[in-house]
């Protein structure tokens, strides 16, 4: 049971529903976002966490064994999530409790991404740790293991892979998460630091990883680049069809920023606060995270932009929260 100092929303609009805890200095960013089951968990500085049952838009912060910054979750079910971050920090939340994982590395870890709740894969400062229930150990590839920064599953069935990005343009494809593992650096063609990366769960399916510059990965491992995103990337996540990405939806300092496939171009809307993260909340709703404890639900097809539309159309502003 999801119970500790619940915070009361009031939402107004269709196109968006907000909250801010307060707008003080110390207020924790929010880093990272994941949805799973209708629960979603938002994790940041100070060891911050935060859970939400999507339709009730009231969030529910529990206390984590660190203060360190935790940079990526991922939800399996509403008992059962992982977060990693700076430090080495690793951690599991069973529903009610975060509890730290013995044995894990000095180094930091950067991004961690479930299968289910047998198997999974944690990525950093080259480092990559292999979940298989119910240890995690550690992974000696025979390529070249960089800085990661993100990760993603991409593909279903003999064609999924766990898809790494990070410093300098690296990327490798891992295959065989909960059974035998096997890693493949791949060729992005761009020596930019990639900050994000999402893909679809097809048979065969195509991959976006973001940063300064926006690239496309087919579902054999041939990268290309696409038209520059308008700023730096943080985050991203992808609206695919029949394997195949349509639109792509990435924030940024300035807001949230619509990659079209058809047009090639993106499209800018801005939101009331400086976002970080996003994750599918549903079918249609975007939930986005960022500094100071901001979040906002966007509904997709209102921050799509329309066929032939040049002007960037601004988001609902979101509403405060009543403390």
């Amino acid at each position: 049971m999801l119970a500790i100092g619940i915070v009361a929303v009031v939402c107004r609009g269709a196109a968006a529903q907000t909250s801010r805890g307060s707008a003080a200095e110390s207020e924790p960013d929010l880093l990272a976002i994941d949805v799973q089951r209708g629960v979603a968990i938002a994790v940041g500085t100070h060891g911050a966490a935060w859970t939400m049952r999507v339709g009730d838009n009231r969030w529910v912060r529990h206390p984590t064994p660190t203060r360190t910054e935790l940079l990526s979750v991922s939800v399996v079910s509403p008992r059962d999530a992982w977060a990693v971050g700076i430090g080495g920090a690793f951690l599991h939340f069973d529903g009610r409790d975060w509890q730290s994982v013995a044995g894990t590395a000095a180094r930091s870890f950067r991004a961690v991404r479930m299968k289910n709740r047998n198997a999974g894969l944690a990525v950093g400062d080259n480092r990559v740790r292999h979940y298989r229930r119910p240890h995690w150990g550690r992974f000696s590839a025979m390529v070249a293991i960089p800085r990661f920064t993100a990760l993603a599953r991409v593909g279903r069935h003999r064609s999924e892979r766990f898809v790494a990005v990070g410093a300098g343009g690296a990327a490798v494809a891992f295959s065989g998460v909960g059974t035998s593992l096997t890693a493949d650096a791949e060729m992005t063609g761009t020596t930019a630091d990639l900050s994000a990366v999402d893909g679809c769960r097809h048979r065969k399916s195509q991959a976006i990883a973001v940063g300064s510059v926006a690239l496309l990965r087919e579902w054999n491992g041939a990268w290309r680049a696409v038209s520059p995103p308008p700023e730096p990337l943080t985050d991203v996540v992808a609206q695919c069809r029949r394997g195949r990405i349509a639109r792509a939806f990435a924030v940024g300092a300035s807001g949230l920023h619509v990659f079209d496939a058809a047009s090639g171009q993106w499209t800018t809307r801005p939101v009331a606060g400086e976002p970080l993260a996003l994750a599918w909340a549903d079918r249609r709703r975007l939930l986005v995270v960022g500094r100071r404890g901001f979040w906002q639900l966007v509904d997709a097809a209102a921050a799509a932009p329309a066929a032939g539309a040049k002007a960037a159309a601004p988001v609902a502003p979101p509403q405060p929260v009543p403390r």
